[in-house]
């Protein structure tokens, strides 16, 4: 059975490889031209799981580690460009060059060394972003941007780090400039979980629990196991339902008003957790 499995992927990996130094995309992936970006993802998952470098040694297939990274390298653009409108469009009217196993860029020398720039900020700035070092990463996001201006994903980490940046601007400056980011990206990618997952936390912070709702319902049609998003609609409900249940049993007497309505009663320990869990961060 096991080498059944290591010839199986031993072919796919020959296979996928020969159709990828073609730059095709749609064919690397097995799908066809109308595919939605979620059946890019699919499609791509379902071929990566397969031929990951990583699971090679397993199967034996130690030898073809390197074909399998170089494949991988192309399935991940390939996935990044038919998943992102604006760039989908310019590689089906010929704009973008597909990347292949011997040019994994897809670009010319001064195309990539302009990619690689951005590549190399995107990466500095997450990994700012990971320490909380929300300046240094807005720097080095900053700088990733303006080299490659039509990455969504390098938007919507800019927008995360000015987001949670609170040193360098005053709240309503940092919302806004958050914002920008944020639908820069959803204009360049409109099915991106957590670009709409970010933007819920925007109207969340402004007090739109109205706007914050759709964009938290947005991210999980989007990508349907968001955790985090899920969490943010449940103490969404949680807090309606307090603030709901605050209006209740209320005792009145004969003038048609009780002790609740001369004196408000102290918050309760609930009430305090959920407006702990729900306020904007």
């Amino acid at each position: 059975m096991a080498v059944d499995q290591a010839k199986e992927v031993e072919k796919l990996i020959n296979d996928k490889s020969a159709i990828a130094e073609k730059g095709d995309y749609y064919k690397l992936l097995g799908v066809g031209k109308d595919a939605s970006a979620a059946d890019v993802r699919r499609a791509f998952f379902a071929i990566v799981k397969r031929v990951h470098p990583d699971r090679l040694p397993k199967l034996g297939l130690t030898s073809m580690t390197a074909q399998a990274g170089r494949l991988f390298q192309v399935l991940t653009e390939a996935n990044d460009v038919l998943g992102d409108p604006k760039r989908r469009e310019e590689y089906d009217k010929g704009k973008l060059k597909g990347a292949t196993p011997t040019n994994p860029s897809g670009a010319t020398d001064g195309q990539q060394n302009q990619v690689e720039m951005g590549k190399i900020a995107f990466h500095k700035g997450n990994m700012m972003l990971n320490k909380k070092a929300w300046t240094e990463a807005e720097k080095f996001l900053r700088d990733a941007v303006a080299v490659t201006a039509d990455n969504a994903r390098y938007w919507q980490a800019l927008g995360w780090a000015v987001f949670c940046n609170e040193e360098e601007r005053t709240e309503k400056q940092r919302l806004e400039a958050a914002r920008e980011c944020f639908e820069k990206a959803l204009e360049l990618n409109d099915e991106d979980a957590m670009t709409h997952y970010n933007i819920g936390l925007y109207w969340k912070a402004k007090g739109s629990m109205k706007r914050c709702k759709q964009a938290m319902n947005r991210a999980i049609e989007c990508k349907s196991n968001f955790v985090e998003a899920k969490r943010e609609l449940r103490l969404m409900k949680m807090r309606e339902g307090t603030e709901k249940g605050g209006g209740k049993g209320k005792a009145r007497g004969k003038g048609g008003k009780g002790a609740a309505d001369e004196a408000p009663a102290p918050e309760g320990a609930w009430q305090k957790f959920v407006a702990f869990l729900t306020k904007p961060r």
